[in-house]
């Protein structure tokens, strides 16, 4: 249940709305892998807290750590943001293997520290592994991964949370995106909000300007920790009880 107040925000730039996606917003196991999350090599994958995955060696193979199978559509001009954190090492790799070839990129960081860490998307920056001439583009993406070469212990671990990458904003479905005509609207300068009128969640930013949307469909997931148990819900099971706009051009 929930009241629905809508105030009028005008934003510095439209920018700040800049399309991208959270791949740790799950809130165990099941979640992480319900967004194509699997283990690499012979790696172990847990959560052991909402929005923190964890790659773990099994005293076997090397090559641990995480893998993406399900890779969005990136926006190359941005980049990829996380945080890391690591108990062995000096380094933490980061993995694109394309149909034009495998590229890597590695960065420090400090044992038993939580870094965040920036990685653009920029291919001159990245590693090229192949035999073949170095391609332009990395093309399409088979996996993004995160791992380290040399982890293999059972008691070595990679931990990710936050981890957003840049997606691109004019992609298949936004063109087919429709609101629903009951649709809570608040207008800005230049850009306008659409809410749903049951739930109460974002269903839309659309640009004035080009009238395309540039965020859509957004669902929280609330997560509530404490000592009697843990306990999550979602946006989409809220009820607007009321509502009221005010400001609105």
């Amino acid at each position: 249940m929930k009241k629905l107040f809508v105030l009028l925000i005008t934003l510095a730039a439209f920018s700040l709305f800049a399309a991208e996606v959270n791949l740790t917003a799950f809130g165990d196991l099941s979640g992480a892998e319900k967004l194509s999350w699997h283990p690499r090599s012979t790696a172990e994958l847990t959560v052991p807290q909402a929005g923190v995955l964890r790659a773990q060696g099994k005293n076997a193979k090397r090559y641990c750590g995480m893998e993406l199978r399900k890779v969005p559509a990136l926006d190359y001009t941005g980049s990829i943001k996380c945080k890391v954190r690591m108990n062995f090492g000096r380094h933490v790799y980061f993995v694109l293997s394309t149909n034009t070839g495998y590229f890597d990129i590695y960065l420090p960081v400090k044992p038993n520290a939580i870094q965040s860490l920036t990685i653009p998307l920029d291919i001159k920056k990245w590693r090229y592994r192949g035999n073949k001439k170095r391609p332009e583009t990395f093309g399409n993406i088979n996996f993004f991964a995160i791992m380290h070469p040399d982890m293999q212990k059972s008691g070595e671990f990679i931990e990710i949370s936050e981890l957003t990458l840049p997606v691109k904003k004019n992609n298949d479905h936004a063109k087919n995106f429709t609101l629903p005509a009951n649709a809570v609207k608040l207008s800005g300068n230049i850009a306008e909000y659409s809410f749903s009128p049951t739930d109460g969640s974002l269903l839309a930013v659309a640009d004035k300007r080009s009238g395309k949307f540039a965020v859509q469909k957004v669902e929280n997931h609330y997560f509530l920790k404490s000592n009697s148990g843990d306990s999550e819900a979602f946006e989409k099971d809220d009820k607007v009880i009321a509502k009221h706009i005010s400001n609105n051009k």
